[in-house]
Parts: C-alpha cells; structure tokens; sequence
C-alpha cells in the first residue's frame, strides 16, 4: 500500500493524536492535477556579503540597491558589492523604506535619513516627533503608528517636514496601533485587537479616510510578524476573545492557515520575539515565522498551503532556528540576513548546505492505520529523485510503535550508484507492531527528493 509520504508539519503536544514532522523539505505539487507531488529540499544558503553585525534591517530600494542595517552600520550593496555608508543608533530591529529621493530606517526612539543622492545620513528631528518603529511609504508620503497610541501620523508630501498635529485616530475600536501596512494603494491599520483600512484622499490636512466596511475584528500583538504577499497581509492574529492564530487576509477578510499544532508552538512562544519575512521562489510564496525563544522557524507554503520546520544544524549537530531573520531581493538572489552575525547569504536551490554546514532533513509519516490489531512489516520502499555520484550519501529509516516516543535504531540505506537518479531503497523484515510510524533523515549534501513510498505488511496472530 502507498504510504503517506508527502505532507507537511503536524505534530500536537497530545502525540497520540499526530506526530508528523517536515524538517527542510516543502512539498511540491503539479499545477496541473496530473503528474506526481514529491519533497523537494529546501534551498541552501551561499554567503555573499560579510557585514559588521546581526542584520537587524534590510530592503531593496527604488533605485536598485538593497539598503542594509548591520549592527549599528548602514551599508548598501549591489550585484556583489557592498560599501559602508554610516551609522545608526543601536537597535534589535529596524524598517526601512524610501520615496525615490530619500530612504528612511526607523529604530524605534529615532528615524535617520539616507539621501540616495549622496548617501549622506543624517537624523530626522522635528518638533513633537518622538520617534517610529515601523515606518511606510504611500501616495508620496511616509506615515508610520504613533507609539502606545490608537493614532497614525504621517510626513508632508515627498519631504520629511513634520507637524506634531497631522495625525488622525483609528475609529472603528480604541485599541493601539501596533503597525501600518500598505497594500497596493490601501494603508492598513494593525491594532491590538481591530484592524482598518484607509484610502488617500487627497486632501492635504486630512489625505486618509477609512474604507466604507473595512473593519477587521482580528488585531496583531506581534508586529514584526507582519509580512505582505502579493495582495494580502499574513501576521500572528489576536482577538478579544484571546488565543492566537496565523491568518492571512483575503479582500477586506482575514482567514486562518495555521493548524492546531503551529497554534500550540504559538503558545509556547513570546510572540512578542516572534519575526518573519516573506519571500518568492520557483513559483512557491513562503512566509517564515521564526520564534526566537522556543528556537523553531515554521514556513508556510502559499502554492500547497501546507506548513513545514526549517531548521539549522550547529557544529554538535544541535537542530536550532533557521539562520535567516531579514529578506531581500536584489535583482538576482534572494538575499537572507543572518539573526547572529553580519552574513548575508544567497538562498540557492542548487545548494544542498547552509554555507557549508550540513542540512539536516527530517519526515515522519502519519501512524499506520492496523486498526490496533498486531501486523508484520515485511518491506518497505521509498521512491527518490537524487543526484548522480551519490555513494557516499545515505538516508536513514528509523520506526516507532509508542506513539514517536521511543525510536528504533536508525537503518541507513546507501542512495545510489553513480548515473543513477532515480532511485529505490529498500528495507525488508522490519518486526511486529499495530501502532507504527515510520521517520526519514538524511544530512546528504545532495539534491534528495521524496517522492513515493511504499508498505507491505501481513497479518500476525500474536
């Protein structure tokens, strides 16, 4: 019988129930409706720029050059240059956006300019300014939340001048706003609990109005999470109700995508910590949430709509959160900014490391349902696409028939002789058990595809 081999991350505290596991692996499904879904490897990290500190900060420009925080150092690069143009104050976490004559980085207490003319720094003070974390650009203006207020401010008219009284207040629910968004011509209005959208109207005293019915009853507390794809906002969603859900929203309506299983991760977590960046590859939409606290970084797949772990192994083999923290594309790659260090790296699809350490990839299956009466497994086989010269590569089968609390000694299979790509592994005369899950691993610095797998089993009278 076929097994169910593609799938994606869903493993509940109450294991009993599910215990799947997607570490390093998205599924890939034919557009189509024929052919057939496989795993396919996530894509390595190749570094490409060495900066001065953790990437707090990075975004590409009008002008084509990604502009990137590095610690306290401001730097822009292009193709594969980069040069230090000055510094910042000190911050965890910056946003950054330009309005084609000026790009501004905000810090939280204090908001720089960087003339794209001269690349020249300076900080942006005004009179009853007090600072912005989250910064946007729309319709010529700059416009951010004011801090621990239900109030949005914004700057004049392709300039930084600034008046403490340009400001309006959400209406539809007297909660903070934690975040502004822009979607397409649209400026959302992320509160704790409510979210509005507002359109420009032009007028220059009061240029934003609230769109007729667009009021969200779901809010964010998590505003590093939020993140645009295409023409919809996803975030870490909280109501009045309490209890945190993903959602990503549809027209003027936010709808949930994450499970049960990333909902109790959102538990466990300081969603406070929580960060995440979206990026596009090979016509798959990915939203990374990295939880900095409980070390795991969950990525949902927009083309599948299915969750996977993205994961890093350390030099002692320690699994830990994905490297990456910031995104931007410039022109070529998708760049990924490292959390800890000043790396930036080129994700790669046909790099099968994270800038040289080896990629750990993990599937569990779903339980085999025996109907809890004892069986045989006889043979099992998985189907694989891989590289050629693959002989010194393995993949590793381990089983468990506690419900994934204790494993089996994992039993490796060599992936192929050289010339090979498609390939079969076998494994014969695997005992007794009625509640069996089967998991796969490997660290091979290779392309290794999932695609079918396989189960005979017979039945046992003990």
């Amino acid at each position: 019988m076929k097994l169910n081999l593609v799938g994606g991350a869903y493993s509940l505290d109450n294991i009993e129930i599910d215990c799947q596991t997607c570490i390093n692996w998205y599924a890939q499904a034919p557009e189509n409706g024929g052919g057939q879904s496989a795993l396919i490897p996530t894509a390595g990290l190749v570094k490409k720029h060495t900066l001065n500190g953790a990437i707090k900060g990075m975004q590409r420009l009008s002008n084509n050059y990604v502009l990137v925080v590095s610690g306290t150092s401001v730097y822009r690069i292009q193709g594969t240059n980069s040069s230090l143009i000055g510094t910042v104050g000190a911050s965890t976490h910056v946003t950054i956006a330009d309005n084609g004559i000026v790009a501004v980085i905000a810090t939280g207490s204090k908001l720089y300019k960087v003339d794209l003319n001269t690349w020249a720094i300076s900080q942006v003070t005004a009179e009853g300014f007090t600072g912005c974390q989250y910064i946007q650009f729309i319709d010529g203006r700059f416009v951010f939340a004011v801090p621990d207020t239900g109030k949005y401010s914004w700057f004049g008219l392709y300039n930084l001048e600034f008046d403490a009284l340009n400001y309006a207040t959400a209406e539809g629910s007297p909660d903070n706003i934690v975040r502004l968004a822009v979607v397409g011509s649209e400026m959302w209005a992320l509160g704790e609990h409510s979210t509005e959208v507002y359109y420009n109207t032009g007028n220059t005293d009061l240029p934003f109005r609230r769109v007729g019915g667009a009021f969200v009853s779901v809010g964010c507390d998590a505003p590093q999470t939020v993140a645009k794809m295409g023409r919809s906002l996803v975030f870490i969603a909280k109501t009045e109700a309490g209890g945190r859900q993903i959602c990503m929203t549809q027209g003027y309506q936010a709808q949930r995508i994450s499970t049960h299983a990333i909902e109790q991760a959102l538990t466990d977590a300081n969603v406070k910590l929580a960060t995440a960046f979206p990026y596009q590859q090979s016509g798959h939409g990915f939203y990374v949430l990295n939880l900095p606290d409980i070390n795991r970084t969950f990525v949902f797949d927009v083309m599948t709509a299915l969750w996977h772990e993205r994961a890093h192994a350390s030099s002692t083999g320690a699994l830990t959160r994905y490297r990456g923290q910031h995104h931007a594309y410039d022109g070529t790659d998708n760049l990924i900014g490292d959390y800890e260090n000043g790396n930036i790296y080129a994700l790669k699809e046909d790099v099968f490391t994270d800038d040289g350490f080896p990629v750990y990839r993990e599937r569990t299956l779903p339980y085999f349902p025996s109907e809890k009466k004892n069986v045989s497994y006889m043979r099992l086989e998985l189907e694989m696409s891989v590289n050629a010269s693959l002989t010194q590569h393995s993949i590793d089968m381990s089983w468990s028939d506690d419900y994934a609390r204790t494993w089996s000694t994992p039993m490796p299979q060599l992936l192929g002789a050289e010339g090979m790509d498609l390939k079969r592994v076998v494994w014969r005369r695997l005992g007794i058990g009625r509640q069996r899950t089967y998991k796969f691993t490997t660290t091979a610095n290779s392309r290794c595809a999932l695609i079918n797998g396989y189960l005979e089993v017979q039945g046992s009278d003990r």
